[in-house]
């Protein structure tokens, strides 16, 4: 796999199952994490940006607790359908921006946020795109302003018994084949951290660190699945 091209194997599958699926391509209520940090580290009517919106669980959530929400993904599909939600929702597009751009560079982006919300997105990268995506997120955030990232550890069965997909770029599987194995079929690639890798990348950009571990299984038990909720103050 090149690496050159990862993110367009991504970015296809992505357009593919929102033109198949629509709004039931994901979850509609929002991150449970999203909600414990809005209401842990928010002021009121705080300037956010939602990474990875998809079709707006989180944005939505968000704005109707009274924040600005600008609205980033590289899924033309999904921008399309939130659009439409949007507006069946009467929210307010100048106010709550959406934005067809990708990780990791987000050139569209020039503002400044109090917070910026990365809810199982930036898993889709690569470590070296990681590391640039976490500096350009320090970029776009006010001082004080707070980093949320959710990602997955390595202690996840999905990186400890990969096969029949492959490890590439030390940190990421090809895309998940095991049959047995959560988001079996996901035709992308997929990376994993210890906490100590995420900390050194983190703490290059970043004054405090909150780090939470949290874990579920899957196939009854048989699957186990660890993941990180990190809060970052600049």
């Amino acid at each position: 796999m090149k690496s050159k091209y990862y993110l367009d194997q991504t970015k296809i599958y992505h357009d593919k199952k929102y033109r198949q699926k629509g709004l039931n391509f994901q979850r509609k209520h929002p991150n449970e994490d999203v909600i414990r940090f809005e209401n842990k580290f928010l002021k009121q009517r705080s300037n956010i940006l939602d990474i990875g919106c998809g079709t707006g669980r989180n944005a939505i959530f968000l704005i109707n607790k009274k924040h600005k929400v600008d609205c980033l993904d590289f899924s033309a599909q999904s921008l399309h359908l939130l659009k439409k939600l949007f507006e069946k929702k009467k929210i307010n597009f100048l106010k709550n921006k959406l934005f067809l751009d990708s990780i990791p560079y987000m050139k569209k982006i020039n503002f400044n946020y109090d917070a910026i919300i990365d809810c199982f997105t930036s898993y889709a990268l690569i470590k070296n795109d990681f590391k640039i995506y976490v500096s350009r997120i320090s970029k776009l955030l006010k001082k004080k302003g707070v980093f949320h990232l959710q990602t997955f550890s390595k202690n996840s069965d999905l990186f400890r018994r990969p096969y029949p997909s492959k490890i590439v770029f030390k940190n990421s599987i090809n895309r998940i084949k095991r049959k047995t194995a959560p988001f079996y079929g996901d035709e992308y690639l997929f990376s994993f951290y210890t906490k100590k890798e995420l900390i050194d990348i983190l703490k290059k950009n970043f004054q405090k660190i909150y780090f939470e571990k949290h874990s579920r299984t899957y196939r009854n038990g048989r699957e186990y699945v660890e993941f990180f909720v990190v809060d970052c103050i600049k």
